[in-house]
């Protein structure tokens, strides 16, 4: 029980380490489809990975 709540928060911090790689990626204007790879990989590990795993119960914590 505690090694998924675990793994889950680890999943959130990298998917928001990659939100925040996409929307410095954007500032930066070099290259947009970095931009949009790291922004939906992130918002999908922040989201969805976790409600996989847990079932849904990780957000009403």
């Amino acid at each position: 029980m505690n090694f998924i709540i675990i793994f889950s928060l680890i999943i959130m911090l990298v998917g928001i380490y990659l939100v925040t790689l996409g929307i410095w990626e954007l500032r930066l204007g070099n290259d947009r489809s970095k931009y949009m790879l790291y922004t939906f990989s992130g918002l999908f590990l922040i989201f969805i990975v976790p409600t996989l795993f847990t079932g849904g119960a990780f957000f009403f914590f």
